[in-house]
């Protein structure tokens, strides 16, 4: 864009209308209704402007900056009653789109890779590279991404691999200047998070995953790779499908884990008789503070809500065949 400007002006209007009663030549009374009207604008303010970005003539480009949106569900109870305000409470509940990550398409790794020079033309340097691998495309809450890397640093510089999804990251060992530095299947934790939405017409939610070389003196290299968020989770020795079905298992209505004695068994031990892919242990977990979903001061109950997510609490990483 070249720029973004405010203008503050001013104009005054007026209009009104006369009733005007005359003889025709034919002997005849007629009445027209006259419109009067005038408009001015108010001196002295046409001119103020106010250059909030830019200079308004060369382009440039703006960062991208926060924006708003929320997908919310409210259960309302109304008591009317007449000649008085109604009684109303309201509550809030979670309902996540299922987003099945057994699915042929996200249980294949995922890979990218860039690279970059430092300086240019004949004070050019060897360019310094990254490659990253994923286990798989697909993660829940609670799960970990495992990631592999390569990066060779060719250039005179030393410089340092930083990973990082969502609220997560993980600074990696540095690269002095003519090495190369490999990573295998270190892993990067997701927190409870909000699945992928993909249903809503005006508000869409997707994950990358980003490995960043953070470079001194220089702009960083990235390599992104696009991650899907969902809410059945993987199970090692699961078959996969394609197209995806729907959940294998409903996810338990309870917020709060089984007890003990009646938890599913670890991924490694016995299933049980009958489930060879036994679910997983899920818990709840709220991911952002509490809003108030009341309408007025005269909405009752508790208004303070946080949504919260399923969280898979007995993740263990079994690395993939190499």
């Amino acid at each position: 864009m070249q720029g973004i400007s405010i203008v503050l002006s001013g104009q005054a209007y007026v209009h009104w209308t006369e009733q005007r009663t005359h003889d025709t030549e034919g002997g005849e009374r007629r009445t027209e209704t006259i419109h009067y009207s005038d408009s001015e604008t108010i001196r002295g303010l046409n001119s103020l402007m106010i250059q909030l970005w830019g200079d308004g003539k060369h382009s440039q480009e703006l960062a991208a900056g926060s924006q708003t949106g929320f997908i919310r569900y409210t259960l309302t109870a109304t008591i009317s009653r007449s000649w008085k305000f109604n009684h109303t409470t309201k509550k809030a509940i979670t309902i996540n789109e299922i987003v099945d990550i057994i699915t042929l398409q996200l249980a294949v790794r995922l890979s990218s890779s860039n690279e970059k020079t430092l300086c240019c033309l004949c004070c050019a340097s060897s360019p310094i590279s990254l490659s990253v691998i994923t286990d798989r495309g697909g993660y829940c809450p609670g799960e970990s991404i495992a990631i592999s890397t390569e990066a060779e640093n060719h250039s005179n510089r030393r410089i340092t691999v930083v990973q990082a999804m969502h609220a997560e990251a993980d600074c990696g060992p540095g690269i002095e200047a003519g090495s190369t530095s490999n990573w295998s299947n270190e892993l990067l934790p997701i927190p409870a998070t909000v699945p992928c939405i993909g249903s809503c017409r005006i508000l869409k939610l997707s994950y990358i995953l980003q490995v960043t070389i953070a470079i001194p003196r220089s702009t960083d290299l990235h390599v992104t790779i696009p991650i899907t968020i969902g809410n059945v989770p993987y199970r090692r020795g699961q078959p996969v499908t394609n197209p995806p079905p729907q959940a294998n298992y409903p996810l338990p209505s309870n917020p709060y884990p089984p007890p003990a004695g009646n938890a599913y068994p670890p991924p490694n031990g016995p299933p049980p008789t009958g489930n060879p892919y036994p679910p997983p242990v899920y818990n709840y977990s709220a991911a952002h503070p509490p809003v108030n979903i009341g309408d007025d001061n005269y909405t009752m109950g508790e208004t303070q809500y946080a949504p919260v997510y399923g969280f898979v609490t007995d993740y263990q990483f079994v690395p993939p065949p190499s």
